[in-house]
Protein backbone atom coordinates (compact mmCIF):
# COMPACT_ATOMS: atom_id res chain seq x y z
CA UNK A 1 0.00 0.00 0.00
CA UNK A 2 1.53 3.53 -1.22
CA UNK A 3 1.11 6.41 0.70
CA UNK A 4 -1.55 8.23 -1.21
CA UNK A 5 -3.58 4.75 -0.62
CA UNK A 6 -2.98 5.02 2.89
CA UNK A 7 -3.87 8.77 3.31
CA UNK A 8 -6.91 7.79 1.37
CA UNK A 9 -7.85 4.41 3.80
CA UNK A 10 -7.10 7.33 6.81
CA UNK A 11 -9.65 9.69 5.62
CA UNK A 12 -12.43 6.82 4.62
CA UNK A 13 -12.04 4.82 7.96
CA UNK A 14 -12.03 8.38 10.24
CA UNK A 15 -15.95 8.34 9.53
CA UNK A 16 -16.78 4.95 10.44
CA UNK A 17 -18.86 4.04 13.49
CA UNK A 18 -17.08 1.96 16.20
CA UNK A 19 -19.39 -0.60 15.65
CA UNK A 20 -18.81 -0.90 12.19
CA UNK A 21 -14.29 -0.93 12.88
CA UNK A 22 -15.27 -4.11 15.23
CA UNK A 23 -17.49 -6.04 13.43
CA UNK A 24 -14.97 -5.31 10.29
CA UNK A 25 -12.31 -7.15 12.30
CA UNK A 26 -14.56 -9.81 13.39
CA UNK A 27 -15.47 -10.49 9.77
CA UNK A 28 -11.84 -9.98 7.99
CA UNK A 29 -10.77 -12.89 10.83
CA UNK A 30 -13.66 -15.16 10.05
CA UNK A 31 -14.60 -15.35 13.50
CA UNK A 32 -18.26 -15.38 12.38
CA UNK A 33 -17.61 -18.53 10.54
CA UNK A 34 -17.20 -20.25 13.63
CA UNK A 35 -19.97 -18.68 15.65
CA UNK A 36 -22.31 -20.02 12.33
CA UNK A 37 -20.77 -23.80 12.78
CA UNK A 38 -21.55 -23.74 16.90
CA UNK A 39 -24.39 -22.12 16.34
CA UNK A 40 -25.97 -24.75 13.84
CA UNK A 41 -25.24 -26.96 16.44
CA UNK A 42 -27.31 -26.00 18.73
CA UNK A 43 -30.01 -25.05 16.20
CA UNK A 44 -32.02 -28.64 16.78
CA UNK A 45 -32.21 -27.75 20.50
CA UNK A 46 -34.07 -24.73 19.42
CA UNK A 47 -36.77 -26.03 17.10
CA UNK A 48 -38.72 -24.45 14.34
CA UNK A 49 -41.38 -25.45 11.70
CA UNK A 50 -43.33 -24.06 9.01
CA UNK A 51 -46.16 -21.29 10.82
CA UNK A 52 -48.08 -20.07 7.64
CA UNK A 53 -49.67 -23.03 5.91
CA UNK A 54 -52.32 -22.59 3.63
CA UNK A 55 -51.12 -19.02 3.18
CA UNK A 56 -50.30 -17.51 -0.50
CA UNK A 57 -47.94 -14.69 -0.91
CA UNK A 58 -49.05 -12.33 -3.60
CA UNK A 59 -47.14 -9.02 -5.28
CA UNK A 60 -46.81 -8.04 -8.27
CA UNK A 61 -43.98 -10.06 -10.51
CA UNK A 62 -42.22 -6.77 -12.61
CA UNK A 63 -38.48 -7.54 -12.91
CA UNK A 64 -37.54 -9.95 -15.90
CA UNK A 65 -35.76 -13.52 -15.22
CA UNK A 66 -31.85 -13.79 -16.23
CA UNK A 67 -32.68 -17.46 -16.02
CA UNK A 68 -33.95 -19.56 -19.11
CA UNK A 69 -36.16 -22.82 -19.03
CA UNK A 70 -33.00 -25.19 -19.22
CA UNK A 71 -30.87 -23.45 -16.51
CA UNK A 72 -28.82 -21.08 -18.37
CA UNK A 73 -28.28 -17.77 -16.46
CA UNK A 74 -27.17 -14.29 -17.81
CA UNK A 75 -26.13 -11.20 -16.17
CA UNK A 76 -24.17 -8.59 -17.04
CA UNK A 77 -23.34 -10.29 -20.57
CA UNK A 78 -21.77 -13.14 -18.66
CA UNK A 79 -24.04 -16.28 -18.75
CA UNK A 80 -23.34 -19.70 -16.94
CA UNK A 81 -25.42 -23.25 -16.52
CA UNK A 82 -26.43 -23.40 -13.11
CA UNK A 83 -26.56 -27.15 -13.47
CA UNK A 84 -23.13 -27.08 -13.35
CA UNK A 85 -22.32 -28.36 -9.40
CA UNK A 86 -19.08 -25.66 -9.33
CA UNK A 87 -20.41 -22.60 -10.51
CA UNK A 88 -21.95 -21.06 -7.39
CA UNK A 89 -18.17 -20.06 -5.84
CA UNK A 90 -16.27 -20.44 -9.54
CA UNK A 91 -13.42 -17.80 -10.14
CA UNK A 92 -14.27 -17.54 -13.91
CA UNK A 93 -16.95 -15.13 -12.59
CA UNK A 94 -17.24 -11.51 -11.15
CA UNK A 95 -18.86 -11.55 -7.64
CA UNK A 96 -21.39 -9.38 -8.59
CA UNK A 97 -22.89 -12.33 -10.94
CA UNK A 98 -22.06 -15.09 -8.35
CA UNK A 99 -24.43 -12.82 -5.78
CA UNK A 100 -26.69 -12.85 -7.93
CA UNK A 101 -27.10 -16.43 -8.95
CA UNK A 102 -27.40 -16.99 -4.79
CA UNK A 103 -30.28 -14.50 -4.61
CA UNK A 104 -32.93 -16.49 -6.58
CA UNK A 105 -34.67 -12.99 -7.66
CA UNK A 106 -35.69 -15.51 -10.42
CA UNK A 107 -37.78 -17.18 -7.95
CA UNK A 108 -40.86 -13.88 -8.30
CA UNK A 109 -39.60 -12.71 -11.68
CA UNK A 110 -42.07 -12.35 -14.55
CA UNK A 111 -43.30 -15.50 -16.26
CA UNK A 112 -41.93 -17.72 -13.47
CA UNK A 113 -45.09 -20.17 -13.67
CA UNK A 114 -43.41 -21.47 -16.28
CA UNK A 115 -40.35 -22.29 -14.68
CA UNK A 116 -41.13 -24.08 -11.81
CA UNK A 117 -39.24 -27.56 -12.63
CA UNK A 118 -36.20 -25.77 -12.90
CA UNK A 119 -36.69 -23.59 -9.72
CA UNK A 120 -36.73 -26.49 -7.70
CA UNK A 121 -33.64 -28.20 -9.44
CA UNK A 122 -32.15 -24.64 -8.99
CA UNK A 123 -32.64 -25.31 -5.12
CA UNK A 124 -31.86 -28.73 -4.88
CA UNK A 125 -28.48 -27.66 -6.45
CA UNK A 126 -27.91 -24.98 -4.30
CA UNK A 127 -28.46 -27.13 -1.21
CA UNK A 128 -26.29 -29.99 -2.60
CA UNK A 129 -23.23 -27.39 -3.44
CA UNK A 130 -23.17 -25.09 -0.55
CA UNK A 131 -22.61 -26.60 2.26
CA UNK A 132 -23.31 -24.60 5.71
CA UNK A 133 -21.37 -20.95 6.07
CA UNK A 134 -19.43 -22.47 2.87
CA UNK A 135 -18.87 -19.72 -0.31
CA UNK A 136 -20.34 -16.59 -1.51
CA UNK A 137 -23.79 -18.02 -0.60
CA UNK A 138 -23.86 -17.93 2.70
CA UNK A 139 -22.61 -14.44 2.97
CA UNK A 140 -25.27 -12.20 4.73
CA UNK A 141 -26.22 -10.01 1.79
CA UNK A 142 -26.93 -13.11 -0.35
CA UNK A 143 -28.36 -14.53 2.23
CA UNK A 144 -30.76 -11.99 3.20
CA UNK A 145 -32.52 -11.66 -0.13
CA UNK A 146 -32.42 -15.72 -0.79
CA UNK A 147 -34.27 -16.46 2.77
CA UNK A 148 -37.18 -13.42 1.15
CA UNK A 149 -37.11 -15.24 -2.25
CA UNK A 150 -37.47 -18.45 -1.04
CA UNK A 151 -40.12 -17.71 1.55
CA UNK A 152 -42.48 -16.35 -1.21
CA UNK A 153 -42.19 -18.86 -3.77
CA UNK A 154 -42.76 -21.48 -1.06
CA UNK A 155 -45.83 -19.91 -0.35
CA UNK A 156 -46.96 -19.97 -3.74
CA UNK A 157 -50.34 -22.29 -4.13
CA UNK A 158 -48.33 -24.26 -6.65
CA UNK A 159 -45.28 -24.78 -4.53
CA UNK A 160 -45.43 -27.55 -2.05
CA UNK A 161 -41.92 -27.22 -0.48
CA UNK A 162 -40.04 -30.50 0.73
CA UNK A 163 -38.85 -30.61 4.19
CA UNK A 164 -35.27 -31.09 2.87
CA UNK A 165 -35.56 -26.90 1.45
CA UNK A 166 -37.72 -25.86 4.71
CA UNK A 167 -34.40 -27.33 7.08
CA UNK A 168 -32.20 -25.49 5.09
CA UNK A 169 -34.11 -22.24 5.19
CA UNK A 170 -34.21 -22.67 8.53
CA UNK A 171 -30.47 -23.22 8.67
CA UNK A 172 -30.15 -19.71 6.34
CA UNK A 173 -32.29 -17.64 8.81
CA UNK A 174 -30.04 -18.84 12.02
CA UNK A 175 -26.92 -18.29 10.49
CA UNK A 176 -28.09 -14.84 9.23
CA UNK A 177 -28.48 -14.20 13.07
CA UNK A 178 -24.74 -14.65 13.83
CA UNK A 179 -23.47 -12.50 10.46
CA UNK A 180 -25.36 -9.48 10.65
CA UNK A 181 -23.53 -6.63 8.52
CA UNK A 182 -22.90 -4.29 10.90
CA UNK A 183 -19.55 -3.45 9.84
CA UNK A 184 -21.41 -2.55 6.11
CA UNK A 185 -25.19 -0.85 7.83
CA UNK A 186 -26.79 0.56 5.25
CA UNK A 187 -29.34 -1.13 2.99
CA UNK A 188 -27.72 -4.71 4.01
CA UNK A 189 -28.10 -4.45 7.56
CA UNK A 190 -32.24 -3.08 6.02
CA UNK A 191 -31.69 -6.40 4.17
CA UNK A 192 -31.14 -8.45 6.68
CA UNK A 193 -33.31 -7.37 8.98
CA UNK A 194 -36.11 -7.71 6.47
CA UNK A 195 -35.18 -11.23 5.98
CA UNK A 196 -34.99 -11.96 9.79
CA UNK A 197 -38.67 -10.72 10.00
CA UNK A 198 -40.05 -12.94 6.96
CA UNK A 199 -38.04 -16.06 8.22
CA UNK A 200 -39.60 -15.25 11.63
CA UNK A 201 -42.73 -15.07 10.66
CA UNK A 202 -43.05 -18.70 8.11
CA UNK A 203 -41.67 -20.55 11.12
CA UNK A 204 -42.74 -21.44 14.47
CA UNK A 205 -40.70 -21.93 17.80
CA UNK A 206 -38.09 -20.59 19.75
CA UNK A 207 -35.68 -20.14 17.17
CA UNK A 208 -38.33 -18.25 15.04
CA UNK A 209 -39.30 -16.33 17.60
CA UNK A 210 -35.80 -14.96 18.44
CA UNK A 211 -35.15 -14.22 14.28
CA UNK A 212 -38.59 -12.23 14.60
CA UNK A 213 -37.67 -10.35 17.54
CA UNK A 214 -34.19 -9.59 16.35
CA UNK A 215 -35.44 -8.76 12.65
CA UNK A 216 -37.92 -5.86 13.97
CA UNK A 217 -35.31 -4.40 16.34
CA UNK A 218 -32.90 -4.28 13.18
CA UNK A 219 -35.80 -2.51 11.46
CA UNK A 220 -37.39 0.15 14.15
CA UNK A 221 -33.99 1.38 14.27
CA UNK A 222 -32.84 1.34 10.56
CA UNK A 223 -36.17 2.52 9.15
CA UNK A 224 -36.41 5.05 11.45
CA UNK A 225 -32.66 6.34 10.30
CA UNK A 226 -32.40 5.70 6.78
CA UNK A 227 -35.55 7.24 5.60
CA UNK A 228 -35.32 10.94 5.91
CA UNK A 229 -37.91 13.28 6.22
CA UNK A 230 -38.41 14.51 2.40
CA UNK A 231 -38.91 10.82 1.72
CA UNK A 232 -35.76 9.66 0.33
CA UNK A 233 -33.55 6.91 1.27
CA UNK A 234 -30.21 8.06 2.65
CA UNK A 235 -28.16 6.33 0.40
CA UNK A 236 -29.42 9.41 -1.97
CA UNK A 237 -29.60 6.66 -4.57
CA UNK A 238 -32.88 7.11 -6.76
CA UNK A 239 -32.27 2.81 -7.73
CA UNK A 240 -31.70 1.68 -3.75
CA UNK A 241 -34.58 3.91 -2.98
CA UNK A 242 -37.05 2.24 -4.98
CA UNK A 243 -35.69 -1.14 -3.82
CA UNK A 244 -35.92 -0.34 -0.52
CA UNK A 245 -39.76 1.21 -1.23
CA UNK A 246 -40.11 -2.01 -2.61
CA UNK A 247 -39.18 -4.07 1.03
CA UNK A 248 -41.44 -1.71 2.89
CA UNK A 249 -44.34 -2.49 0.36
CA UNK A 250 -43.21 -6.24 1.10
CA UNK A 251 -43.20 -5.56 5.09
CA UNK A 252 -46.83 -4.04 4.98
CA UNK A 253 -47.92 -7.28 2.19
CA UNK A 254 -46.25 -9.65 4.96
CA UNK A 255 -48.24 -8.09 8.26
CA UNK A 256 -51.42 -8.57 6.27
CA UNK A 257 -50.44 -12.03 5.32
CA UNK A 258 -49.50 -13.25 8.45
CA UNK A 259 -51.69 -11.06 10.86
CA UNK A 260 -49.12 -11.10 13.65
CA UNK A 261 -49.55 -8.48 16.64
CA UNK A 262 -46.22 -7.28 15.79
CA UNK A 263 -46.50 -6.93 12.83
CA UNK A 264 -49.49 -4.97 12.12
CA UNK A 265 -48.52 -2.74 14.99
CA UNK A 266 -46.40 -1.38 13.08
CA UNK A 267 -48.36 -1.63 9.78
CA UNK A 268 -49.50 1.99 9.89
CA UNK A 269 -46.16 3.22 10.14
CA UNK A 270 -44.56 1.33 7.55
CA UNK A 271 -47.61 3.00 5.01
CA UNK A 272 -46.66 6.25 6.41
CA UNK A 273 -42.81 5.77 4.92
CA UNK A 274 -44.28 4.21 1.56
CA UNK A 275 -46.55 7.17 0.94
CA UNK A 276 -43.78 9.49 1.42
CA UNK A 277 -41.18 7.35 -0.50
CA UNK A 278 -43.18 7.49 -3.31
CA UNK A 279 -43.59 11.03 -3.35
CA UNK A 280 -39.86 11.68 -3.07
CA UNK A 281 -39.22 8.94 -5.81
CA UNK A 282 -42.11 10.83 -8.25
CA UNK A 283 -39.44 13.98 -8.18
CA UNK A 284 -36.72 11.67 -8.82
CA UNK A 285 -38.17 10.34 -12.24
CA UNK A 286 -37.68 11.90 -15.86
CA UNK A 287 -40.66 12.14 -17.98
CA UNK A 288 -40.17 9.26 -19.15
CA UNK A 289 -41.33 7.33 -16.14
CA UNK A 290 -37.67 6.13 -15.62
CA UNK A 291 -35.32 7.29 -12.57
CA UNK A 292 -32.06 9.99 -13.06
CA UNK A 293 -29.07 8.59 -12.57
CA UNK A 294 -26.72 10.02 -9.26
CA UNK A 295 -25.16 7.50 -6.91
CA UNK A 296 -25.10 4.09 -8.68
CA UNK A 297 -28.21 4.55 -10.32
CA UNK A 298 -28.98 2.17 -13.33
CA UNK A 299 -32.39 0.43 -15.16
CA UNK A 300 -33.42 -2.91 -14.67
CA UNK A 301 -32.20 -3.40 -10.60
CA UNK A 302 -34.65 -1.99 -9.21
CA UNK A 303 -38.81 -1.64 -9.49
CA UNK A 304 -39.58 1.23 -11.57
CA UNK A 305 -41.97 4.27 -10.18
CA UNK A 306 -45.08 2.48 -12.40
CA UNK A 307 -44.38 -0.99 -10.70
CA UNK A 308 -44.30 0.43 -6.85
CA UNK A 309 -47.65 2.65 -7.70
CA UNK A 310 -48.95 -0.49 -8.87
CA UNK A 311 -47.70 -2.66 -5.22
CA UNK A 312 -49.10 0.28 -3.23
CA UNK A 313 -52.10 0.44 -4.74
CA UNK A 314 -52.92 -3.71 -4.03
CA UNK A 315 -51.75 -3.13 -0.57
CA UNK A 316 -54.68 -0.01 -0.25
CA UNK A 317 -51.86 2.62 -0.02
CA UNK A 318 -53.38 5.88 -0.73
CA UNK A 319 -50.65 8.25 -2.32
CA UNK A 320 -51.31 12.17 -1.57
CA UNK A 321 -52.20 14.23 -4.29
CA UNK A 322 -49.58 15.66 -6.26
CA UNK A 323 -49.40 19.42 -7.72
CA UNK A 324 -46.94 20.38 -10.67
CA UNK A 325 -44.81 22.83 -9.05
CA UNK A 326 -41.77 24.55 -11.03
CA UNK A 327 -39.62 24.14 -7.85
CA UNK A 328 -39.46 21.40 -5.48
CA UNK A 329 -36.75 21.14 -3.22
CA UNK A 330 -35.52 18.05 -1.58
CA UNK A 331 -34.00 19.39 1.43
CA UNK A 332 -32.85 16.45 3.18
CA UNK A 333 -31.89 14.07 0.65
CA UNK A 334 -30.35 17.68 -1.22
CA UNK A 335 -32.02 17.41 -4.54
CA UNK A 336 -33.63 20.09 -6.75
CA UNK A 337 -36.36 19.25 -9.11
CA UNK A 338 -37.17 22.24 -11.69
CA UNK A 339 -40.45 21.21 -13.85
CA UNK A 340 -40.75 22.94 -17.14
CA UNK A 341 -43.70 23.53 -19.67
CA UNK A 342 -43.93 21.09 -22.47
CA UNK A 343 -43.01 18.16 -20.35
CA UNK A 344 -39.15 18.96 -19.44
CA UNK A 345 -37.49 18.41 -16.43
CA UNK A 346 -34.22 19.40 -14.62
CA UNK A 347 -32.74 17.45 -11.21
CA UNK A 348 -29.90 19.10 -9.70
CA UNK A 349 -27.59 17.31 -7.08
CA UNK A 350 -26.79 20.10 -4.29
CA UNK A 351 -26.59 17.50 -1.36
CA UNK A 352 -23.74 15.57 0.37
CA UNK A 353 -22.50 12.49 -1.27
CA UNK A 354 -24.30 10.02 1.17
CA UNK A 355 -24.09 9.30 5.20
CA UNK A 356 -20.55 10.13 6.42
CA UNK A 357 -20.69 6.49 7.84
CA UNK A 358 -21.78 4.68 4.15
CA UNK A 359 -21.36 6.51 1.19
CA UNK A 360 -20.45 3.40 -0.40
CA UNK A 361 -23.10 4.26 -3.35
CA UNK A 362 -21.54 7.71 -3.52
CA UNK A 363 -20.75 9.27 -6.65
CA UNK A 364 -18.79 12.33 -7.45
CA UNK A 365 -21.15 14.43 -8.60
CA UNK A 366 -21.62 17.00 -6.32
CA UNK A 367 -23.55 20.45 -8.38
CA UNK A 368 -24.12 17.93 -11.62
CA UNK A 369 -27.27 17.87 -13.26
CA UNK A 370 -29.80 15.69 -15.66
CA UNK A 371 -32.09 17.21 -17.87
CA UNK A 372 -35.18 15.99 -20.47
CA UNK A 373 -36.51 18.44 -22.96
CA UNK A 374 -39.94 17.19 -24.69
CA UNK A 375 -40.15 14.24 -22.68
CA UNK A 376 -37.16 13.00 -24.14
CA UNK A 377 -33.90 12.64 -22.00
CA UNK A 378 -31.06 15.37 -23.14
CA UNK A 379 -28.37 15.50 -20.51
CA UNK A 380 -27.74 12.36 -18.53
CA UNK A 381 -24.82 11.45 -15.99
CA UNK A 382 -23.14 8.68 -17.65
CA UNK A 383 -24.40 5.55 -15.03
CA UNK A 384 -23.34 2.53 -13.70
CA UNK A 385 -22.32 -0.68 -15.43
CA UNK A 386 -20.23 -2.55 -13.34
CA UNK A 387 -19.15 -2.85 -9.26
CA UNK A 388 -15.79 -3.88 -7.85
CA UNK A 389 -12.74 -2.27 -8.09
CA UNK A 390 -11.89 -1.56 -11.98
CA UNK A 391 -11.06 1.58 -14.11
CA UNK A 392 -14.50 1.71 -15.72
CA UNK A 393 -15.61 2.02 -11.68
CA UNK A 394 -13.50 4.71 -10.63
CA UNK A 395 -14.49 6.45 -14.26
CA UNK A 396 -17.89 5.97 -13.41
CA UNK A 397 -17.91 7.08 -10.07
CA UNK A 398 -15.66 10.03 -10.86
CA UNK A 399 -16.62 13.88 -11.62
CA UNK A 400 -15.84 13.74 -15.01
CA UNK A 401 -18.69 11.00 -15.52
CA UNK A 402 -21.27 14.14 -14.56
CA UNK A 403 -22.79 17.11 -15.74
CA UNK A 404 -20.74 19.49 -13.47
CA UNK A 405 -17.11 20.90 -13.12
CA UNK A 406 -13.60 19.00 -12.84
CA UNK A 407 -10.68 21.23 -11.63
CA UNK A 408 -7.20 19.92 -13.03
CA UNK A 409 -8.34 16.74 -13.26
CA UNK A 410 -9.42 15.74 -10.17
CA UNK A 411 -12.42 14.88 -8.58
CA UNK A 412 -14.25 17.09 -6.17
CA UNK A 413 -14.92 13.83 -4.25
CA UNK A 414 -11.87 11.31 -3.66
CA UNK A 415 -13.92 8.30 -4.21
CA UNK A 416 -11.71 4.85 -4.55
CA UNK A 417 -11.46 1.29 -5.16
CA UNK A 418 -15.21 0.19 -5.64
CA UNK A 419 -16.95 1.19 -2.79
CA UNK A 420 -14.91 3.33 -0.48
CA UNK A 421 -14.87 7.41 -0.27
CA UNK A 422 -12.33 9.40 1.61
CA UNK A 423 -12.33 13.52 1.58
CA UNK A 424 -15.91 14.32 0.31
CA UNK A 425 -17.02 17.86 -0.73
CA UNK A 426 -19.54 19.30 1.48
CA UNK A 427 -22.57 21.51 -0.10
CA UNK A 428 -22.76 25.52 1.27
CA UNK A 429 -24.44 28.94 0.91
CA UNK A 430 -27.54 26.93 -0.81
CA UNK A 431 -30.08 29.61 -2.33
CA UNK A 432 -32.89 29.74 -4.17
CA UNK A 433 -35.86 32.01 -5.68
CA UNK A 434 -38.99 32.14 -7.48
CA UNK A 435 -39.18 35.04 -9.87
CA UNK A 436 -42.07 35.50 -12.70
CA UNK A 437 -41.47 33.36 -14.98
CA UNK A 438 -37.99 32.53 -13.47
CA UNK A 439 -36.22 29.96 -10.93
CA UNK A 440 -32.91 30.73 -9.66
CA UNK A 441 -30.87 28.21 -8.09
CA UNK A 442 -27.32 28.50 -6.91
CA UNK A 443 -25.10 26.10 -4.83
CA UNK A 444 -21.11 26.39 -3.99
CA UNK A 445 -19.25 23.19 -2.65
CA UNK A 446 -15.57 23.08 -1.19
CA UNK A 447 -14.47 19.64 -2.50
CA UNK A 448 -11.45 21.44 -4.18
CA UNK A 449 -10.11 23.14 -1.14
CA UNK A 450 -7.63 20.36 -0.33
CA UNK A 451 -6.26 21.27 -4.25
CA UNK A 452 -2.75 23.26 -4.04
CA UNK A 453 -5.09 26.58 -5.33
CA UNK A 454 -7.91 25.85 -2.58
CA UNK A 455 -10.82 25.97 -5.36
CA UNK A 456 -14.07 26.66 -4.32
CA UNK A 457 -16.87 25.99 -6.88
CA UNK A 458 -19.72 28.38 -7.62
CA UNK A 459 -22.67 26.94 -9.38
CA UNK A 460 -25.87 28.89 -10.68
CA UNK A 461 -28.70 27.81 -12.51
CA UNK A 462 -31.27 30.43 -13.92
CA UNK A 463 -34.44 28.58 -15.50
CA UNK A 464 -36.77 30.89 -17.45
CA UNK A 465 -39.11 29.40 -20.54
CA UNK A 466 -37.06 27.63 -22.96
CA UNK A 467 -33.91 28.71 -21.97
CA UNK A 468 -31.42 27.34 -19.02
CA UNK A 469 -27.98 29.71 -17.97
CA UNK A 470 -25.58 27.91 -16.00
CA UNK A 471 -23.47 29.74 -14.53
CA UNK A 472 -20.04 28.31 -13.11
CA UNK A 473 -17.16 30.75 -10.94
CA UNK A 474 -13.80 29.23 -9.47
CA UNK A 475 -12.26 30.66 -7.02
CA UNK A 476 -8.91 30.26 -6.16
CA UNK A 477 -5.42 29.07 -8.70
CA UNK A 478 -5.91 26.39 -10.72
CA UNK A 479 -4.68 25.20 -14.42
CA UNK A 480 -7.57 23.94 -16.28
CA UNK A 481 -10.84 23.99 -15.41
CA UNK A 482 -13.65 21.83 -17.35
CA UNK A 483 -17.19 21.72 -17.86
CA UNK A 484 -18.62 18.18 -19.08
CA UNK A 485 -22.04 17.89 -20.30
CA UNK A 486 -23.18 14.40 -21.11
CA UNK A 487 -25.89 13.78 -24.47
CA UNK A 488 -28.02 11.11 -24.30
CA UNK A 489 -27.49 8.55 -26.80
CA UNK A 490 -30.55 9.36 -29.17
CA UNK A 491 -28.87 13.40 -29.35
CA UNK A 492 -28.18 14.02 -32.60
CA UNK A 493 -25.13 16.65 -32.86
CA UNK A 494 -25.97 18.65 -35.71
CA UNK A 495 -23.17 21.47 -35.52
CA UNK A 496 -20.05 22.33 -33.92
CA UNK A 497 -19.01 26.21 -35.07
CA UNK A 498 -16.38 27.57 -31.85
CA UNK A 499 -17.93 27.94 -29.00
CA UNK A 500 -21.78 27.56 -30.21
CA UNK A 501 -22.71 23.53 -30.58
CA UNK A 502 -26.34 22.28 -32.40
CA UNK A 503 -28.15 19.49 -31.24
CA UNK A 504 -31.59 17.98 -31.99
CA UNK A 505 -34.15 15.16 -30.21
CA UNK A 506 -34.86 12.12 -31.53
CA UNK A 507 -38.53 13.63 -32.66
CA UNK A 508 -36.76 16.79 -34.14
CA UNK A 509 -36.82 19.53 -31.87
CA UNK A 510 -33.90 21.64 -32.18
CA UNK A 511 -31.25 22.60 -28.72
CA UNK A 512 -28.50 25.36 -28.62
CA UNK A 513 -26.06 25.25 -26.27
CA UNK A 514 -23.64 28.41 -26.53
CA UNK A 515 -20.81 28.84 -24.03
CA UNK A 516 -19.09 32.22 -23.33
CA UNK A 517 -16.11 32.49 -21.35
CA UNK A 518 -14.45 29.03 -22.71
CA UNK A 519 -11.44 28.68 -23.92
CA UNK A 520 -12.47 25.56 -25.83
CA UNK A 521 -14.75 23.52 -26.69
CA UNK A 522 -14.93 19.58 -27.79
CA UNK A 523 -17.75 17.03 -28.71
CA UNK A 524 -15.65 13.82 -28.01
CA UNK A 525 -17.44 9.92 -28.20
CA UNK A 526 -17.95 8.57 -24.83
CA UNK A 527 -20.16 6.03 -23.56
CA UNK A 528 -23.26 5.78 -21.48
CA UNK A 529 -24.53 2.75 -18.89
CA UNK A 530 -28.11 2.48 -18.54
CA UNK A 531 -27.87 -0.90 -16.85
CA UNK A 532 -25.33 -3.57 -15.25
CA UNK A 533 -23.27 -4.76 -18.44
CA UNK A 534 -24.50 -2.05 -20.86
CA UNK A 535 -22.74 0.30 -22.33
CA UNK A 536 -24.03 2.66 -25.25
CA UNK A 537 -22.22 5.50 -27.28
CA UNK A 538 -22.85 8.74 -27.14
CA UNK A 539 -21.25 12.38 -26.65
CA UNK A 540 -20.01 14.32 -24.17
CA UNK A 541 -19.45 18.30 -24.40
CA UNK A 542 -16.48 19.98 -22.94
CA UNK A 543 -16.12 22.63 -22.59
CA UNK A 544 -12.16 24.21 -20.80
CA UNK A 545 -12.15 27.51 -19.29
CA UNK A 546 -9.08 28.88 -17.35
CA UNK A 547 -10.22 32.46 -16.33
CA UNK A 548 -12.61 31.07 -12.90
CA UNK A 549 -15.83 31.80 -15.09
CA UNK A 550 -17.83 29.72 -17.29
CA UNK A 551 -21.29 30.49 -18.91
CA UNK A 552 -23.74 27.92 -20.30
CA UNK A 553 -26.91 28.89 -22.63
CA UNK A 554 -28.82 26.12 -23.43
CA UNK A 555 -32.17 27.42 -25.54
CA UNK A 556 -35.11 25.38 -27.26
CA UNK A 557 -37.91 25.12 -29.33
CA UNK A 558 -40.94 26.15 -27.81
Amino acid sequence: MNAQSLVWYFNTVKYLKFKQVIFRVYYLYGCFRVRCWISLLCLKKRGFKPALEGTNWFSPAVMPSRLSESGEFLFQGESGALTDPGIWNSPAYSKIWLYNIHYFDELNCIDAEKKQVIFKQYITSWIDNNPPAIGNGWEPYPLSLRIVNWIKWFRNSSVSPALSWETSLGMQAHVLMQCIEYHLLGNHIFANGKALVFAGSYFSGKAADAWLKKGLRILDRQIKEQFLADGGHFELSPMYHAILLWDMCDLVNLANLSKQTSLLSRKEQWESVIQRGLVWLTHMVHPDGNIAFFNDAAFENAPTLKDLLLYAQLLKIVLPPQHNISLQLLENTGYCVVNFANNSKAILDVGNVGPDYQPGHAHADTLSFELSLHGQRFLVNTGTSVYGNSPQRLYQRSTKAHNTVCIDDQSSTEVWSGFRVAKRARPRDLSWRLDVGKVIIGCSHDGYLRLAGRNLHHREWLFSENKITVRDVIIGRYFNAESRLHLHPAVNVMHHDGMMIVCSLPEGQTIKLQFYSASAVRVVPSTWHPSFGASVKNFCLIASFNKNELETCITWES
